[in-house]
C-alpha cells in the first residue's frame, strides 16, 4: 500500500505533486509537540499573539514576493476553481479578518463581571482560558480561508493547533505550513499534518486533543463525533447545508437572478452556503426563470465555471437529476458533465444546470447537491415558501429577495436558518458584489485592487488602490 498521495489537479488533470499520509506516530509527534509549545505560548501576552498574527498577513500580501498570486494559484490548481473566486474568497477574507480579530480580541477576552444575587458581599467574574491544542480539520472546497481562519482565532486565545486538511487539499496545506514556518513563529504552535482519513481518525481520537473544529460533509462529522466521544472532546462542527432562497412578489428579479445564480454556481456550487433550492412566487416566477435562464448561459466554463474538484461529485449529481427527471422535473440549461482530454476544457467539469417542475420530495429538494445544479419551484406566496424552506433537516443559511426590508426581516425570523443566535443582515445601500459572475480582466483587476486597499497600511497606496478599485469596478 502506497504511504503517499499525489496531488491531480481537477482543472487540468496535471500532477501537482506527492505528499506523506502521516500515520499514527506522527500524529502523537505533533500533537506532543504542540502541547509542549502550548506550555509558553499561553502565556504570551494577547498583543504579542496578534502581532505574531499579523506578520502572518504581512507574508500573504507582501508584494515583492507576489505571495498572493503564488497562493491563488495553487489553490486555483488543487480546487479547479478560477483564480478569481480563489483571491476573492479566500485571500480577501484572510487579510481583513487577521486585523479585525486582533484588534476585536481584547474586548472578546477580557474577564467579564458575574453578578451574584444572593451574596452580596463576593464579587465573580467570567475569565477565558484556552483549550490547550485545539485540532482543526478542514475541507478542500475552500482549503485556504477555511483552516487560516479557525488557526487564527484559536491563536489569539492561546491555544496551540495540529491541522490535519483534506487529502483533497494537500499542496493548499503545503502552503499554510510554509506561511508559518516563514512567520517565525515559535516552534510547535502551529503544526501541519498531511494524509487521509486514517490520519484524521488518529488524531479526534485523541486524549490529546482538548477541541476540535470540524468542517465537511454531515457523514463525516457523525463520525468524528463517535471518535471523540471516548474522551468526551468537546467538538466544533460546520457541516452540510441545502440552502434555500425565497423570491417575493416584490423582489428585484434582476438582482435576484444575478444572486441566486452566482450564489448557486460560485465554486461550482461546492460550497455548503450554496443555493441549492429556490422558492419563487408564481406571480414573478416566468419572468425570475427567464433571467436566470439568461444569466446562467452567459457562464463560460473554467473562466467562471470551476472544475469538480472530487470526480465522485459528477456520480452524485447525475444520481440527483435522474430521478429528478424521472419524477417529472425538466433541465432548462445544462445537465450534462464537461470531460474532455485536450483543449480549453482539459478538466472535469459539469455544467451550471437550471431545473423546474421539482417537487419538495425529490432528492435534488431535499438531500445535498455540493455542486452546479439549482433546482425551482413556484409557490403560491411567501408564506408557502417559508413553510418548504423550513421543510428540511438543514438549517445553514437561507436568502430572501424582497424590496420590502420589513417583510424581508419578518420572513427571516421565521426561517430555520443561520443557526442559535441567529445571524440576519441585509443590504443598506443596493450594490452589486464586485465579486459576482461574470468574472472579467477588468473584474479581476477590481479584486487585485480591493486586496490592495485592504492590505496595505501606507495611506497613499491605500488611496490609490480605492481609486484603482473604483476605476474597474465602476466603469
Amino acid at each position: 500500500m502506497s504511504n503517499v498521495i499525489e496531488a491531480i489537479s481537477p482543472a487540468t488533470f496535471e500532477s501537482l505533486g506527492t505528499f506523506p499520509i502521516d500515520d499514527e506516530v506522527r500524529v502523537n509527534e505533533l500533537l506532543d509537540c504542540a502541547w509542549a509549545a502550548f506550555e509558553s505560548w499561553k502565556n504570551v501576552s494577547l498583543e504579542q499573539r496578534g502581532q505574531h498574527l499579523l506578520k502572518v498577513r504581512e507574508l500573504v500580501f507582501d508584494q515583492k514576493s507576489a505571495m498572493m498570486d503564488e497562493i491563488s494559484e495553487v489553490i486555483s490548481k488543487t480546487t479547479g476553481k478560477p483564480q478569481f473566486e480563489a483571491l476573492t474568497a479566500e485571500i480577501i477574507p484572510l487579510l481583513d479578518f487577521i486585523p479585525t480579530f486582533v484588534k476585536r480580541a481584547p474586548k472578546v477576552l477580557k474577564d467579564k463581571p458575574l453578578p451574584l444575587h444572593l451574596l452580596m458581599n463576593k464579587k465573580s467574574f467570567l475569565t477565558y482560558e484556552p483549550y490547550g491544542v485545539v485540532a482543526i480539520l478542514s475541507p478542500w472546497n475552500y482549503p485556504f480561508s477555511i483552516p487560516m481562519g479557525e488557526i487564527v482565532l484559536a491563536l489569539l486565545a492561546g491555544n496551540t493547533v495540529v491541522v490535519k486538511t483534506s487529502e483533497a487539499a494537500l499542496p493548499v496545506a503545503a502552503i499554510i505550513k510554509d506561511i508559518f514556518e516563514l512567520s517565525n513563529l515559535p516552534k510547535g504552535v502551529v503544526n501541519i499534518l498531511f494524509g487521509d482519513g486514517k490520519t484524521g481518525a488518529a488524531l479526534v481520537s485523541s486524549p490529546k486533543v482538548r477541541k476540535i473544529s470540524f468542517t465537511g460533509s454531515t457523514h463525516v462529522g457523525q463520525k468524528i463525533l463517535e471518535q471523540a466521544a471516548p474522551n468526551i472532546t468537546p467538538c466544533l462542527l460546520e457541516l452540510g447545508g441545502k440552502d434555500a432562497s425565497i423570491v417575493c412578489h416584490d423582489a428585484d428579479l434582476k438582482k435576484a437572478a444575478r444572486g441566486i445564480v452566482w450564489g448557486a454556481f460560485s465554486n461550482a456550487g461546492q460550497v455548503c452556503a450554496s443555493v441549492q433550492r429556490v422558492y419563487v412566487v408564481r406571480s414573478v416566477a416566468q419572468e425570475f426563470i427567464e433571467r436566470v435562464i439568461q444569466e446562467t448561459e452567459k457562464l463560460k466554463m473554467k473562466s467562471d465555471i470551476g472544475a469538480i474538484t472530487l470526480p465522485q461529485q459528477i456520480a452524485h449529481y447525475e444520481k440527483q437529476l435522474e430521478e429528478a427527471v424521472r419524477r417529472g422535473a425538466k433541465i432548462l440549461v445544462g445537465g450534462t458533465k464537461v470531460s474532455l482530454n485536450e483543449g480549453p476544457t482539459r478538466g472535469r467539469y459539469f455544467l451550471p444546470t437550471v431545473l423546474i417542475h421539482v417537487t419538495q420530495e425529490m432528492a435534488v429538494m431535499k438531500e445535498e447537491t455540493f455542486g452546479p445544479l439549482l433546482p425551482i419551484m413556484m409557490v403560491e406566496s411567501e408564506e408557502e415558501a417559508l413553510r418548504l424552506a423550513n421543510d428540511s433537516s438543514f438549517g445553514l443559511c437561507a436568502s430572501i429577495w424582497t424590496k420590502d426590508v420589513r417583510r424581508g426581516i419578518s420572513l427571516a425570523r421565521k426561517i430555520q436558518a443561520g443557526v442559535q443566535p441567529k445571524h440576519i443582515n441585509y443590504d443598506r445601500i443596493a450594490l452589486k458584489p464586485f465579486w459576482w459572475f461574470p468574472y472579467t480582466p477588468k473584474s479581476y483587476q477590481a479584486a487585485l485592487a480591493f486586496a490592495e486597499f485592504i492590505g496595505n497600511s501606507n495611506s497613499l497606496k491605500k488611496l490609490k488602490a480605492l481609486v484603482q478599485f473604483l476605476k474597474n469596478y465602476l466603469f
